[in-house]
């Protein structure tokens, strides 16, 4: 399933429910994504033990835990470039 879809998922538990719940729940499951797949326990388990309170908790827990596979294309930024001295000391 792709992540978006296990995401409306999320919202559809009873919280505050626990990182081995969710495992239990949802373990096996494939998520795919761009460039690759993995299955949820092996998401799940890098957190080790936690409680989440809500949807939105653990989706961004579950966010930060995604291999790097998972990732578009790594650097890319819509954002414009930074404006001139921007990120950088300048001298007056």
């Amino acid at each position: 399933m792709r992540i978006t879809e296990f995401e409306r998922t999320l919202d559809r538990l009873e919280y505050p429910t626990t990182s081995e719940h969710v495992a239990n729940e949802f373990g096996g499951q494939e998520l795919h994504f761009q460039d690759g797949s993995t299955r949820v326990d092996r998401v799940i388990g890098r957190f080790g033990a936690e409680t989440f309170a809500s949807p939105d908790e653990l989706r961004m827990t579950l966010y930060g835990s995604l291999p790097g596979e998972a990732v578009g294309r790594k650097g890319y930024t819509d954002r414009d470039p930074p404006a001139l001295g921007e990120f950088e000391h300048v001298s007056f």
